[in-house]
């Protein structure tokens, strides 16, 4: 990683190289983690802060940044005072929409340097220590992001409902929809129905999650999981779905060249025993964190800053 931005660095007049701090944060919509290097790759320190997600609240956002750096600094042995040393690399949910990321672009921030990219960029820079590579989260929601020679490929992301399959959400909701059927005699009996309605009342269920939210829906998954282990046929269909539905995006990747892919989030372990032999033989563990992700990407964005103010200056007689 310290090759990565060492020439850009080198090049630096406005600041002193050796006195520069690289922060990666990674923030999503319940917390934002933090990690401190100084330029010769060392870990100093680590933060964490709340929602780091502007579309659900940029004020929020900012001050958790800001928190999480802070906190970064005070476990390194460092005051408030060397913020204006840090070059923050951010990932953050939502930025993949132009009005969020005009919006933080906007930002009158505290840092020697703020580079911005989504937190699947970071996350999928991390996984494969910068180079080409394909990730699929599957956590509370469903998103992917694959790079290949250069080119980026970004799928789901949209949001629950409508684009969640496979997820922590997408499987409460479709266990909720599974009981309500069976209940009907519409659909096939599940142990799942217990699960979720022990009081068998069918209507309380149903007023309970009309219009719930995505991390309400996720918090039934777990059930999901287990009687889908203990042998339930509509909790192991579902999970069935899930997988097929990840060998899709499997195959979307790999048809644009991309065969090392990492699966993660908090519902991948479960999907794994049902994907083929031929879906996981793309699969591979992630290298580094989306906190070391963003510090590639800051450190990439000021190389090439520094490259192009050095060739400024040199074509100046």
């Amino acid at each position: 990683m310290k090759g990565v931005a060492s020439k850009g660095i080198a090049a630096q007049a406005d600041c002193d190289k050796q006195g520069l701090l690289f922060l990666g944060v990674d923030g999503g919509g319940s917390r934002c983690r933090t990690l401190l290097k100084n330029f010769d790759g060392e870990v100093l320190g680590q933060g964490e802060g709340k929602c780091a997600n502007p579309v659900i609240d940029y004020v929020a956002t900012i001050s958790s940044i800001t928190s999480a750096a802070r906190q970064a600094l005070a476990n390194a042995g460092l005051g408030y005072s060397h913020i204006s040393r840090l070059v923050v690399g951010a990932g953050l949910a939502g930025l993949h929409l132009p009005a969020a990321r005009q919006q933080m672009s906007q930002w009158q921030h505290p840092f020697h340097r703020l580079y911005l990219g989504t937190d699947l960029d970071v996350a999928n820079l991390g996984a494969h220590d910068g180079e080409d590579g394909g990730l699929i989260i599957l956590g509370t929601g469903f998103a992917a992001i694959a790079r290949h020679h250069g080119k980026q490929m970004s799928l789901g992301g949209y949001g629950f409902p409508i684009n969640a399959t496979g997820s922590g959400s997408w499987l409460g909701l479709e266990a909720v929809k599974a009981v309500l059927l069976a209940v009907d005699g519409l659909g096939p009996e599940t142990s799942l129905t217990q699960c979720l309605m022990p009081d068998d009342d069918p209507l309380k269920l149903a007023t309970e999650f009309q219009n719930s939210s995505p991390t309400s829906y996720a918090t039934l998954a777990p059930h999901v999981l287990t009687e889908a282990e203990k042998g339930d046929y509509v909790a192991g269909q579902l999970m069935q779905d899930a997988a097929e539905f990840v060998s899709k995006v499997i195959r979307r990747m790999r048809f644009i060249g991309v065969n090392q892919i990492v699966l993660s989030g908090s519902i991948s372990r479960f999907v794994m025993p049902y994907l083929s032999d031929s879906d996981t033989g793309a699969l591979t563990l992630a290298r580094y964190s989306p906190q070391e992700g963003a510090i590639m990407m800051a450190m990439r964005h000021l190389s090439l800053e520094s490259e192009s103010s050095n060739s400024k200056a040199g074509g100046k007689v």
